[in-house]
C-alpha cells in the first residue's frame, strides 16, 4: 500500500477482518497520479530492500508472490534467497507477445514452485511456458464473512425479485446482457454494486436505451465490510463474464465473495466457472453472452422459491470447503513439497 494511506488496522478494517498474532503489514511507498496509473519502480525497490534485509537476518523462509511485476523485482538472485513461490492468478502472455511474455516466461521458470488458482489456468501455463518446477492447483478461499440468512421471501406482485451483481463493471463482466436480459423481465431488478462513475455512466445509458433504468440500480462503490448488509435484500447473485480475455480460465473470485452470502448464484458456463459451480446443484449456470438464455433463467428462479432456496444452501456450505483453513493447510503443505524438492537439488 502507498505511505500514508491506510495503516495496518485501517487497511484490516476496510475488508472487516480482525488483527491476527504473527501477521505485520508493511506500508510501502509508490507514486500515483490522481486516479489513473501509477509509477510501480519505487514500490518494487522497497519490497526489495526489505526483503534482502530479512534474509540477511535470517527472518524469512519463504517468499509468495502474486503479482508478475514484483516477483520479476525479487528474482536478482537464483540461489542466495528463500524459496519463492508464485500465486498465479492470470497469464498476461497469453494475449501479449514481446517484453511481456519474456518477462513471464523467464519469472515462471526461476520460482521454485508456482500456485494456479484453476485447473484450466494450470494446463494452459504447461501449454505456454513448461515451467521446470512443480505446479498446485490450489483454489482461493471465501473471505471472512458473518453468518448468512437464507434468501428473503418473495412476494410477487408486491415486489420485484432483486438479482445483485458485486464488483466492478468492465466490459468482459457481461453486464450490458444482464440489462439486455432485464428488458424481458418486467418483475425483475438488478442491482448493481461497485464499478467507477465512467463505467456506471456508460451501463446508465444502456439502461435507458433498454428502457429498464427505473428498474436497474446503480449503489457504486461499497467497502468490503459493507457488502453483506447490501446484499441482504437480494434474492440472487449474479456473473454473466463474457468468454474473453482470461475470464474462460482465470480464478473467478468473485464467486468465492457470493458463496458466503448465501444467494442462488447465475453464472456464464466458462471452465473456470465449472469448477466451482455444478449446475443445477450449487449454481445455475447460462451461455455466456445470451441475454435470452439468462433471462430465462432468472425467471425459472423467480418462479421456484423451493430451487432458490436449494441452490443458495448449496452454494453456502461451499464456504467450509473453501476456507482461509483449508487453503492454508493447502498450501503449506504444498510449500513443504517444494522445500523438499529444491533440498534434493541440493540448493541451500
Amino acid at each position: 500500500m502507498a505511505r500514508g494511506r491506510l495503516r495496518a488496522p485501517e487497511l484490516l478494517a476496510h475488508y472487516g477482518l480482525a488483527p491476527t498474532e504473527g501477521l505485520l503489514i508493511q506500508g510501502l511507498p509508490s507514486l500515483r497520479w490522481g486516479p489513473g496509473p501509477r509509477w510501480d519502480a519505487i514500490f518494487h525497490l522497497a519490497a526489495r530492500g526489505i526483503l534482502r534485509r530479512l534474509v540477511r537476518q535470517d527472518d524469512v523462509d519463504v517468499v509468495l508472490t502474486s503479482t508478475l511485476e514484483l516477483a520479476a523485482a525479487l528474482q536478482p538472485w537464483r540461489r542466495q534467497r528463500p524459496l519463492h513461490v508464485h500465486d498465479l492468478h492470470a497469464l498476461l502472455g497469453r494475449e501479449a507477445n514481446g517484453p511481456v511474455r519474456q518477462l513471464e516466461r523467464r519469472v515462471l521458470s526461476e520460482v521454485d514452485g508456482i500456485v494456479a488458482t484453476t485447473r484450466a489456468l494450470a494446463d494452459l501455463l504447461r501449454e505456454l511456458y513448461l515451467p521446470p518446477g512443480p505446479i498446485e492447483v490450489i483454489p482461493p478461499a471465501c473471505p471472512s464473512a458473518p453468518a448468512a440468512a437464507p434468501p428473503p421471501p418473495y412476494r410477487p406482485g408486491a415486489e420485484p425479485f432483486r438479482v445483485g451483481y458485486t464488483g466492478q463493471l468492465h466490459r468482459l463482466q457481461g453486464l450490458e446482457v444482464a440489462l439486455e436480459a432485464l428488458g424481458r423481465l418486467p418483475d425483475v431488478e438488478l442491482h448493481l454494486v461497485g464499478g467507477s462513475v465512467e463505467d456506471q455512466a456508460r451501463l446508465r445509458g444502456l439502461a435507458g436505451r433498454c428502457g429498464v433504468a427505473e428498474r436497474a440500480r446503480f449503489h457504486g462503490f461499497v467497502p468490503p465490510r459493507g457488502l453483506p448488509e447490501v446484499v441482504t435484500p437480494f434474492h440472487a447473485l449474479l456473473l454473466p463474464a463474457l468468454a474473453q480475455g482470461g475470464r474462460p480460465y482465470e480464478t473467478p473470485l468473485k464467486l468465492f465473495e457470493y458463496f458466503t452470502y448465501r444467494r442462488p448464484i447465475v453464472a456464464s458456463d466458462l471452465p473456470s466457472v465449472r469448477e466451482l459451480l455444478v449446475h443445477g446443484e450449487t449454481g445455475w449456470l447460462i451461455p455466456p453472452g445470451d441475454p435470452a438464455a439468462l433471462a430465462d433463467a432468472l425467471e425459472t428462479l423467480r418462479r421456484d422459491r423451493a430451487l432458490v432456496r436449494e441452490l443458495a444452501d448449496a452454494a453456502y456450505a461451499e464456504v467450509a470447503r473453501y476456507s482461509p483453513g483449508a487453503r492454508a493447510e493447502r498450501l503449506a503443505s504444498f510449500l513443504k513439497a517444494v522445500r523438499a524438492q529444491r533440498d534434493q537439488a541440493g540448493w541451500p
